[in-house]
Order: C-alpha cells, then sequence, then structure tokens
C-alpha cells in the first residue's frame, strides 16, 4: 500500500450552497435533452424493425463503456518478468479459469446494461498495479494477523483509515461539477465501503461479505467507512443506493426497488433481491462440495486470490500514520495520533476541545500515553473548571491510581491509590492548606477515616479527627465511633456508635494528665473524664476500664503523630517524583520487541537472512528449469 505525505484536513472551509446553481441547472437540463434523444431514436428504430439498427444505438452511447471487460486479454508478462518491483506471476499473467471468468463477467455485464439503461453500469474488472483487469472478487484475499488489535472489525477498520491519507483536490467545486456532468446517474459519486453482517447473535463480516440463509430471521446491517473507520447505521442518510455487493466468492447485484438504503433487505440468498453473478452455488449459499464437478467446469464459481497474502511487520504496524502522526480536524475538535515511541514522553494521542472554530480557545484536553516507565495513561485537562486529572496504570512503587489536582498550585490535591496493597490500606487522600484527609479500606482498626489539622508552614498539629466502622464483636456504648484529638487543648473527645433504637450517642472526654517524671506512672484522676451515657441501664464503668481507656487514647495520639509524619515525608516524595517523572519521561519497552531488544533484534535479522536465501535458492532453480 503506498505511503503518502502528511496531511491533516480542516474541516472549517466556508462554501456557499447556491454559488454553483446555475451551472448545474445547465447540466441537468443537457442530461435531460440527453434522454429524450434516446428515448425518440429507440421508438423510430422499433418503427423500422432493425434489431442491428438498436445495438448500434445502445452501443454508442458513452456510458455503455463504463466497466467494459477487454476480452482479448492483455498480459504484460515481458514489462514485469524482470521489474525490480518483483511482482508476482498472478499479478501480469490471466490464467484460463481467470480468463473464462472475465468473459462471463463481460458478457453478464453487457447483458445488464441493454436492460437496464436507466441504472449505473457495473464495474466488474478493474486494472491492478500491472494495468491487467481481474475480477473485483479475486482481488479479496482474507488474511489473519497476529496483532490483538487487528482480530476485529473496529480494529482493522481504525488501521486501514490510520494507514492511507487521502489528498483533496486543489478545486473541489470545478471536480464536483465535472463528476455530475460525467454521471447521468442520480448526479452522485460512486464508491465502496464495507458492510457487517448480523444475523441473529452472530458477527458476520462481507465486504459486502457472506452471510448465513436468513430467511427467518432479520439481518441487520452496518456499514464502515474505510476512509475513517467509523461504523454507521444501514438507515445513514449519507448514502443513497446500493448497486452491488461482493465478497471473495460471489457477486450480488441489487434488484430491489427501494426509496431509502435502510429499506434494503439484506438477506442475499434470497435471488428475488438480488441477483447472483456466479452460478457456481447451492441453494444454502455455501460452494459446491464436489471438487470433481467444480474441476469439470460444470459450475462456474470464483478462483482462490491472485494477490499475494499481506505481510504486516512489526515496524508497519506500529509505524502506520505518515510521517508517524496523523492530525485530523473536525468541528472544534482537533485529533492527534501518534506511532509507539515517537514521542519522548510516551504521547500516543490527544484529543482537544475547542470554543472557537479558529482553534484558538481549548476548553477541554484529553491526552493518552504508553510504555510509560511510571505508568502514566491518560492525562484530561479541563480549561473551564482548571482542573487536571492524571490516571495511571497498575504496578507502580506507591500503588498511585490517579491525581486530581488544579492549575493553580496552592488548591486542593486529591490522590487515589490502590487500597488492596498497600500496607496502610489507603485509598485517598486529600491535601489541602493546612489540613489532609485520609480514607482507608478494610482496615484491622475498623479506621476509615482521618484528619488532620496543622498550622500554616509547619508541622505542628491542631487536631485529628478519626472515623471507626462498627465493631459487632463489643458492645456498641463500648464501640468506638470517633475520635478526636484536640493536641492545643490538651483533650481527647471520643464519641461511641448508637445502640439499636437510640436517639443519641454515648461520649466521653479525656482531659490528658501531665506526663509523669522518668519511670514514674500516670496515676487515674477521675476529674480527668467526663462521659454521658445514652442508655441508662447501662452499668458505670470501672474506675480500672477507665485508666486502661485514657492509656490506650494516649497511646493512639502518638501512633496518629506518627503515622502524620510519615504521610507528610510520602506526600512530597510523591509529588517530587511526579514531577521529575514529568520533566524526564522513561520509556520502557517489552521483552521481545525485536525492535528495540539487542537480542531480539539479531534474532529477528538472522531469521529473515535464512528466509532470504531460501528464496533466492529456489527462484535459482526455477531459472535453471
Amino acid at each position: 500500500m503506498k505511503r503518502k505525505r502528511d496531511y491533516t484536513s480542516k474541516a472549517k472551509i466556508q462554501i456557499d450552497p447556491h454559488k454553483h446553481d446555475d451551472q448545474i441547472r445547465e447540466l441537468e437540463a443537457k442530461h435531460y435533452e440527453t434522454d429524450e434523444v434516446v428515448t425518440v431514436e429507440g421508438q423510430a428504430v422499433e418503427t423500422e424493425g432493425s434489431s442491428e439498427e438498436e445495438m448500434d444505438i445502445v452501443s454508442s452511447d458513452t456510458h455503455s463503456d463504463i466497466g467494459r471487460i477487454d476480452i482479448s486479454f492483455p498480459e504484460a508478462f515481458s514489462d514485469h518478468c524482470h521489474s525490480r518491483l518483483c511482482y508476482p506471476l498472478s499479478y501480469y499473467i490471466l490464467s484460463p479459469k481467470e480468463r473464462l471468468l472475465l468473459l462471463y463477467a463481460e458478457n453478464f455485464r453487457h447483458q445488464f446494461f441493454t436492460s437496464n439503461l436507466k441504472t449505473r453500469p457495473l464495474v466488474l474488472a478493474l486494472p491492478n498495479e500491472c494495468n491487467i483487469q481481474k475480477f473485483v472478487c479475486t482481488t479479496l484475499r482474507p488474511t489473519s494477523f497476529l496483532y490483538k488489535s487487528l482480530r476485529n472489525a473496529a480494529g482493522i477498520a481504525s488501521f486501514v483509515a490510520d494507514y492511507v491519507i487521502y489528498e483533496p483536490f486543489d478545486d473541489n467545486i470545478r471536480f464536483e461539477l465535472k463528476q455530475r456532468d460525467a454521471d447521468r446517474f442520480l448526479y452522485r459519486k460512486p464508491h465502496a465501503w464495507v458492510a457487517l453482517f448480523r444475523s441473529g447473535a452472530k458477527d458476520q463480516s462481507i465486504e459486502q461479505n457472506d452471510v448465513e440463509d436468513g430467511t427467518d430471521r432479520t439481518i441487520e446491517v452496518d456499514f464502515v467507512e474505510p476512509s475513517t473507520g467509523f461504523f454507521l447505521s444501514s438507515s445513514c442518510m449519507d448514502y443513497t443506493l446500493i448497486n452491488s455487493a461482493w465478497n471473495q466468492k460471489q457477486y450480488y447485484v441489487n434488484k430491489q426497488v427501494y426509496v431509502r438504503v435502510g429499506e434494503i433487505r439484506w438477506n442475499l440468498q434470497n435471488t428475488d433481491d438480488w441477483e447472483h453473478l456466479l452460478p457456481g452455488e447451492n441453494e444454502a449459499g455455501t460452494s459446491i462440495d464436489n471438487a470433481s464437478e467444480i474441476m469439470n467446469e460444470k459450475y462456474l464459481n470464483t478462483i482462490p486470490s491472485w494477490v499475494s497474502k499481506l505481510h504486516l511487520n512489526e515496524k508497519e504496524y506500529e509505524e502506520r500514520f505518515p510521517n508517524l502522526q496523523k492530525t485530523v480536524f473536525y468541528k472544534r475538535v482537533k485529533h492527534l495520533r501518534f506511532s509507539p515511541y515517537f514521542n519522548k514522553d510516551g504521547k500516543m494521542m490527544q484529543l482537544t476541545l475547542f470554543a472557537d472554530d479558529e482553534y484558538t480557545v481549548p476548553i477541554f484536553d484529553c491526552i493518552h500515553f504508553e510504555n510509560r516507565a511510571d505508568m502514566l495513561l491518560r492525562i484530561e485537562k479541563n480549561y473551564k473548571m482548571l482542573s487536571i486529572k492524571e490516571i495511571f496504570g497498575k504496578s507502580r512503587k506507591d500503588n498511585l491510581l490517579k491525581i486530581v489536582r488544579s492549575m493553580d498550585p496552592n488548591r486542593p490535591k486529591e490522590l487515589y491509590f490502590s487500597a488492596n496493597v498497600r500496607r496502610d490500606s489507603m485509598e485517598y487522600l486529600r491535601v489541602e492548606t493546612g489540613r489532609i484527609i485520609v480514607k482507608s479500606k478494610d482496615r484491622r482498626d475498623m479506621c476509615f477515616y482521618q484528619e488532620f489539622e496543622f498550622k500554616m508552614g509547619g508541622d505542628e498539629l491542631k487536631k485529628i479527627t478519626q472515623r471507626f466502622k462498627r465493631n459487632y464483636s463489643i458492645p456498641s456504648w463500648k464501640d468506638i465511633a470517633e475520635r478526636t484529638f484536640q493536641l492545643m487543648q490538651q483533650r481527647i473527645h471520643l464519641k461511641f456508635h448508637y445502640s439499636p433504637g437510640a436517639l443519641t450517642a454515648s461520649t466521653c472526654e479525656i482531659s490528658k494528665p501531665p506526663k509523669p517524671d522518668y519511670g514514674q506512672e500516670i496515676i487515674y484522676d477521675k476529674a480527668l473524664t467526663r462521659t454521658f451515657k445514652a442508655n441508662n441501664e447501662v452499668p458505670e464503668p470501672l474506675q480500672l476500664e477507665m485508666y486502661r481507656l485514657i492509656m490506650d487514647q494516649l497511646q493512639s495520639e502518638d501512633m496518629a503523630k506518627k503515622s502524620f509524619k510519615k504521610l507528610s515525608d510520602e506526600i512530597i516524595a510523591i509529588l517530587d517524583n511526579r514531577r521529575n517523572e514529568m520533566e524526564h519521561p522513561i520509556l520502557q519497552f517489552r521483552l521481545f520487541d525485536s525492535m528495540r531488544n539487542g537480542a531480539a533484534r539479531s534474532k529477528c535479522l538472522k531469521e529473515v537472512l535464512e528466509e532470504g536465501n531460501e528464496q533466492d535458492h529456489s527462484q535459482h532453480k526455477n531459472d535453471i528449469c
């Protein structure tokens, strides 16, 4: 497939729809007069009763030459047998079965045209690279690839659309007028696309491809535009008519009368709706099983494709875009795509939405990355909300999954983690000026929320708030629901879970006792605690229980302070690491990447050289013979 230069199409051309109305009216009047002349001459010939003159009138019509097949079967063996392009033999010669097919196709085309003068002529054979006419069904060769993205219709359509760049004409208006002047059949440009058949729950593809017998089932069809790779419904108004459909086995001519393409019935085995070009099919639509009957030419069917097997190496697959990049402009949308490893930061795709038609005021930007060592997958920028979202894959050392931040560095930052693989089970972290919020998942101590308030410009804590889930192994009046460390007031406030049917919850406020001397223990003082019982039936706690409660809370406060210190260091490390990763991105490659791994590349080159030597040896033997 020929690669062309990089081209970007901007969909912002302003065209006056009534600018060429006069020229179009003149062309339509000209076609109308031509049709009247053909009709009158035909009647005159019929009166004279001369069949030979009637055939001359039909053949004199210039449109009868459209799609004509040259039955002299010119070949170009001498021109291409020693060509540097090294075309296979099937490209520039015609086998006896191919000549039989072309004879049959030309006879079919001529009969179809003479009986359907108002219908667009059929094009059953087109010249190939060697200027040899080949039957269209034989130009299709189904090929399977090892690449995962090319194992479905969506991936193949996207690859073809990426690989080919269509260049516009210098004067599109003049070209359109010329097309209308040349085509008196509905004044539309004919082109080909792919149809995907869905019969019941099974998906089937056809180049306008084969389909099972759908007599008792409704057959749905989706159209694929090769130029864009987009999937469109069969009821799309962009399509005016469908003359024919074909695959590698059969050519079908549409015989239906319809107003819209969405009204077409797609049961290709119904001969009332679709005329079959080749008779080499049975009623079920499959090829004849008896090979001897086919070899004896009792049934005329198509032959295997003359096209060489499509080979797509890793380099061609990766460098699918001309000049390794492709830019497409839609209305207020700019879409950029790149080949792998083309950008040093691993950028593969960028989709930008604009507020104006001149593409100067962006409102949203989405950038996709691949092969990043920091596992960065996507960056989303919302210029209206002034927000930036960074999304990561798994396997990061810090287990970071997403960062949501503002374009203003002083605004809050939100970090999301994979809680299942972190020792502290943290899954959410919000960093604000003077406050840090932590949300955890499935911690052993049942804590799911922590909030740290500290003074500006320092690490001195002012307040720590912790919230816990219900622990059903202990009574609700002993199960702490919320714990607040008032570090400036030297107090600890406890709120317990609600008892069943209770309107309020029990609380306990602890005043921190002074620190004892070295080697001394804290002495319990009942005045240090103040409790509220939501249920009077609950017995009063013993002094030993209250003493243990105070000691546990003091120990929990020390652990919370250490957790805050560790958390502050981790936040600084993560933000510094992200800044370094954005400034100095590192790309990684697969172990068996033959294009970048030295050992794998050497092995691949060795296999290519051995294959080349075998081909040269076989070619030498053929030359001797």
